[in-house]
């Protein structure tokens, strides 16, 4: 035979296995690749089941039931429950073949804090992959705080919780012809000179500053008087939106007057929202009327 010829079966072969060396490492790879599969489909199946998680609050006592898959989620969801204000009964138990819960644990941690301070009674109940919040409060922000919360979670929910208005009528003593001369000697220069805010906000204007300092110096020469401060709006809008907002007004203005060297212990604020017009809303001049702030002397 040729040496070219040779040459020619030589570079063949070579070929040949060179292709067989390449069979094999993909075969290779590929079998490998396929167990991984194969060992994460069978981790996966492993953690199949889900953490369960209940969190009920009845007055001054919350019971904590749970079935969690770490440690740390425990002592995530434990911190938030620690308080001595709370009797609180715990039922936990930990299993690290539950699928993991990060997501879960942190959200619920904050809905706690929500649940804890503002609501009379509820729960939070996280069961196979569906979060369900449920209860009663007072707040108005209570609500769209949890709304806000779960509106940018993934995890499946539902918010079952009811806002109780309670409006309750303050009643107070009859007051002598000197305290009921002062009441309107404060509401008159209220009246006349304004206690604004700014646009939709508690915020006071440089211009109720002054108004108020005028107040503060008749409360400090009658200091053996306490006070209601009361913040009104017109109906514009949501009623309850209204209500928390006259709350905050009347609450900006007592800080204020505390800023001028008033007795903290001699104001409450309470806001009214709509509830007590002075005049009917249908125009501009009206509504301006309703918003307002008024002092009652509630003590001598």
């Amino acid at each position: 035979m040729k040496s070219s010829s040779k040459i020619v079966l030589a570079l063949i072969a070579l070929v040949l296995f060179s292709l067989y060396c390449l069979y094999s490492h993909t075969h290779s790879i590929y079998e490998q690749m396929n167990k991984e599969d194969t060992l994460t489909s069978a981790t996966d199946t492993l953690k199949s089941e889900l953490v369960t998680i209940d969190i009920n609050k009845t007055g001054k006592e919350i019971y904590f039931n749970a079935t969690l898959d770490s440690q740390d989620a425990y002592e995530v969801l434990d911190s938030k429950l620690i308080d001595t204000t709370y009797s609180v009964t715990k039922s936990v138990d930990v299993d690290e073949t539950l699928q993991d819960s990060t997501k879960v644990v942190a959200l619920i941690s904050k809905l706690i804090d929500i649940l804890k301070e503002r609501y009379k009674e509820g729960s939070i109940i996280y069961k196979e992959g569906l979060l369900t919040i449920d209860g009663k409060t007072n707040d108005p922000d209570a609500k769209a705080l949890i709304d806000s919360l779960l509106s940018a979670s993934l995890i499946p929910n539902i918010d079952t919780s009811v806002y109780e208005k309670k409006f309750i009528e303050m009643t107070y003593p009859e007051l002598s012809v000197e305290a009921q001369a002062l009441e309107v000697k404060m509401n008159e220069i209220a009246e006349i000179e304004d206690i604004n805010f700014e646009e939709d906000s508690a915020k006071l204007t440089l211009k109720s500053l002054e108004t108020i300092q005028k107040i503060a110096e008749i409360l400090k020469e009658n200091s053996t008087y306490a006070i209601e401060i009361s913040g009104h709006t017109d109906s514009v809008g949501d009623p309850e939106y209204n209500l928390e907002l006259s709350k905050q007004r009347a609450l900006s203005v007592k800080d204020a007057l505390i800023e001028q060297g008033v007795d903290a212990k001699k104001m409450v604020a309470n806001g009214y929202g709509d509830q007590r017009p002075l005049a009917d809303n249908n125009s501009e001049e009206d509504r301006k009327k309703n918003r307002r702030v008024e002092f009652k002397i509630i003590g001598e």
